[in-house]
């Protein structure tokens, strides 16, 4: 059919390209844009891996990767696998210590050290080595059960999904507990090998609203920051973990409110667990990386009196 007589530009497309469908041409384009996308996330990881990257042996301490203002623009390639499983996780890794944790955890991979994900089919939990969409602190201890290495240092946060599944304190601090017992048992990580966040403000809870849920976290908190107290308390061979307060510091000096600044403007539905998360924003994530990659022994710092329950 002759077009040349219209002066409709979509038409005229066809009769400049011949017998080139429109579409057809776009979804070539698509594909050479996806082909290219991927290349370059390939190359990207692989100067990731790379144990020379800027002669520190593998661990971030340039942490200019930490403020590039195009962090969110890197692609994101989720795989499907149905029958993946691993014998031994690694990652994901920041300043040498290995990530587990939930959603909080999970953004902080897929953001900022930019690490590939994967999950079994659609609609069901992204994956990134032991940080898992909505996953539970038990989830995480029956994941270690089926796994037979990890890094030999690691940073926990989790617990934010079994506040919003109403888990009381009690049932937390038995979850950690055994999740703990079994890096010692299995894994033969020491005390010292060991770092534990307390849980960030979860941004679409009030203590007014949702009471039960807010004393749970606060409880489970404090328990948390009672790991560091004097060893004299304890029995003579305690030693101290390692804790990172992220209640507090993304929270206003003193008064404990929570910093929204450092959070994203709305709630948003995560892939592993029914309840929405409002999860930090490029400010908050940027924060938790830092205190994740400071430098300075943690093993010397002392966290804030516990807060107070009413």
């Amino acid at each position: 059919m002759d077009y040349s007589q219209t002066r409709n530009k979509y038409y005229k497309q066809f009769m400049r390209n011949g017998n080139l469908r429109h579409d057809d041409r776009r979804q070539n384009n698509r594909l050479i844009y996806n082909v290219d996308r991927i290349n370059r996330r390939n190359q990207d990881f692989a100067q990731r891996r790379d144990l020379n990257l800027f002669r520190t042996n593998g661990v971030y301490k340039n942490k200019d990767f930490l403020y590039m203002e195009k962090e969110n623009h890197h692609p994101i390639v989720i795989e499907t696998n149905q029958v993946k499983k691993h014998d031994s996780v690694y990652e994901p890794v920041a300043n040498g210590q290995q990530l587990l944790g939930d959603d909080f955890f999970l953004q902080l991979a897929i953001r900022n050290l930019h690490l590939p994900i994967w999950r079994y089919k659609d609609s069901l939990a992204l994956h990134c080595g032991l940080c898992i969409s909505g996953q539970t602190i038990s989830d995480c201890t029956r994941a270690l059960r089926n796994i037979n290495t990890i890094s030999n240092r690691v940073v926990i946060l989790l617990g934010s999904v079994d506040v919003y599944n109403n888990a009381t304190c009690e049932e937390m601090v038995y979850d950690m507990t055994e999740l703990l017992q079994v890096l010692r048992s299995k894994f033969h990580l020491s005390n010292t090998a060991i770092t534990i966040c307390t849980l960030p403000p979860l941004a679409n809870l009030s203590i007014y609203a949702h009471k039960k849920q807010s004393m749970a976290l606060l409880s489970f908190n404090n328990w948390i920051r009672s790991l560091t107290d004097d060893p004299s308390k304890r029995d003579p061979s305690f030693i101290n973990y390692s804790i990172i307060d992220l209640y507090e510091k993304f929270c206003f000096d003193e008064t404990y409110v929570t910093n929204y600044d450092w959070y994203q403007t709305q709630a948003r539905r995560v892939s592993g667990t029914k309840h929405s998360y409002v999860l930090w924003n490029i400010k908050g994530r940027k924060r938790a990386m830092s205190l994740i990659c400071e430098e300075e022994d943690t093993d010397q710092s002392r966290s804030p009196s516990s807060l107070p329950l009413q």
